[in-house]
């Protein structure tokens, strides 16, 4: 498991993938051995900020006005670059929900949200 520091962050969210070299170095008995290798490293987790951002473009792009006081909450990881999420807003004086998944595919966030209800 690899972990990016901050700036590592930073540049994992402008790009889908980074190029790096992984060097592994292994000793046993007095014998050290080393390998080099060239690889991709894939963003494939989502944050719950990111989640948020993707919900409330979706809902403003697809439903007119945007949403007032969006809240919206994880409930879970539905596979690699995917989130399970709820959704709560008010529009026009009433508060709606929906759940739904938001998704990166090809570096873009995506929320697929279903047709809100009202709530009480």
């Amino acid at each position: 498991t690899l972990r990016p520091t901050d700036a590592g962050r930073r540049l994992l969210q402008r790009a889908n993938s980074v190029p790096v070299v992984l060097t592994a170095r292994f000793t046993s008995r007095g014998l050290s051995m080393s390998s080099n290798r060239r690889v991709r490293l894939v963003r494939d987790w989502l944050t719950p900020a990111e989640a948020t951002r993707a919900v409330g473009r979706g809902l403003r792009s697809g439903r007119g006005a945007g949403p007032r006081d969006l809240a919206v909450a994880v409930q879970d990881r539905c596979g690699s670059g995917c989130l399970d999420v709820r959704a709560g807003w008010v529009r026009r004086g009433r508060r709606l929900a929906s759940s739904g998944r938001v998704r990166q595919l090809r570096g873009r966030l995506t929320a697929n949200m279903a047709a809100p209800v009202r709530r009480r």
